[in-house]
């Protein structure tokens, strides 16, 4: 499965410049959760990326926790989404919005909770450079599923993010079945919590 998502170039340009491609302060993004069980993940499922320092190469993979461990994240990762869900629509699409880092259920301050892992979970970090390929917009994240067990491992990759430098956003899966139960809690709904952040800064 393949999903390029609609460019959001202006809203790109608008919040840090025409030259957002090249900056090397800006990162992005992407984290979901699932705060209740289902007939396809249990409660504390987390999805989340993590960069490929090396383009083409999967970086530490992110390991797999207990419900316990995994509850902390997915809380703070489901305190973006009152954000979200309060935030109006930028001037340019109904599908984003700007964040104040200073709010308590921004991206900046969920996600820097505990300094030198992401969420207080995923260290260092889940956010990628816009400039890691090539340092013009062009940047790859892996992205796992996070079941909560108590078994050890990695968890698994279930496909890709790309960050290209018009501003178009790709989604490749791996086509592998069982990890399609993503489907199950409204994929569509993950995109939503795509972030892009200048230093302190952050679009959402």
């Amino acid at each position: 499965m393949c999903l390029i998502l609609v460019p959001f170039v202006a809203d790109l340009i608008a919040q840090y410049g025409t030259g957002w491609a090249s900056n090397p302060d800006l990162k992005w993004g992407v984290a979901a959760t699932n705060l209740v069980d289902t007939t396809s993940e249990p409660k504390d499922t987390d999805w989340v990326t993590d960069p490929e320092l090396t383009p083409g190469t999967l970086n530490v993979p992110w390991r797999l926790g207990t419900t316990g461990q995994q509850q902390n994240p997915s809380a703070g990762i489901d305190t973006l989404y009152t954000g979200l869900d309060a935030a109006s629509p930028t001037s340019n699409s109904s599908e984003t919005a700007v964040i104040p880092t200073a709010q308590g259920d921004s991206w900046s301050a969920q996600d820097d909770a505990l300094i030198g892992a992401s969420f207080g979970y995923f260290n260092p970090t889940i956010d990628n450079f816009v400039t890691n390929v090539n340092g013009q917009g062009n940047s790859i994240s892996d992205f796992y599923q996070l079941i909560p067990t108590s078994a050890t491992g990695n968890a698994p990759v279930i496909g890709k993010f790309e960050l290209n430098s018009n501003g178009t956003f790709e989604f490749v899966a791996v086509p592998e079945p069982s990890s399609m139960g993503l489907m199950g809690v409204g994929f569509l709904s993950l995109i939503g919590m795509v972030v892009l952040r200048r230093r302190r800064s952050v679009l959402v």
